[in-house]
């Protein structure tokens, strides 16, 4: 399963970019694609989160394509933490946006109207 974030830049231009997780041989979490700290706070709490659900402690390789782009906000959470849940399926391609807290409530979808319009 495919999943793909909007990004909106500083001059309101619309883009996307897709979330890529893989288990890491490292001992650690690893993060890729050009992403800012609170991109990096929105995987940090959707690893937590998982971990938590799913009482499973592997570690991951979190990648964000289209690394010639910075990226960075909060709303991407809800996509990260959906693809750790659904990672075994290919066949399908989704487009989600959104923050989330440490218990995976759902707390702020950001400029939705702008990347609505861009689909």
């Amino acid at each position: 399963m495919r999943f793909f974030v909007p990004a909106i830049s500083n001059r309101n231009n619309i883009n996307y970019f897709e979330i890529q997780i893989k288990e890491s041989y490292l001992n650690e979490d690893v993060f890729t694609g050009s992403i800012g700290q609170e991109l990096l706070d929105s995987c940090l709490l959707a690893l937590t989160t998982y971990r938590n659900l799913e009482q499973k402690r592997e570690k991951f390789h979190i990648h964000f394509t289209n690394s010639s782009m910075q990226k960075d906000g909060t709303s991407a959470g809800l996509g990260i933490f959906s693809k750790l849940q659904f990672n075994l399926a290919d066949h399908l391609n989704i487009l989600i946006t959104g923050e989330i807290d440490l218990e995976g409530n759902v707390i702020e979808v950001g400029a939705f109207s702008e990347k609505l319009s861009f689909f």
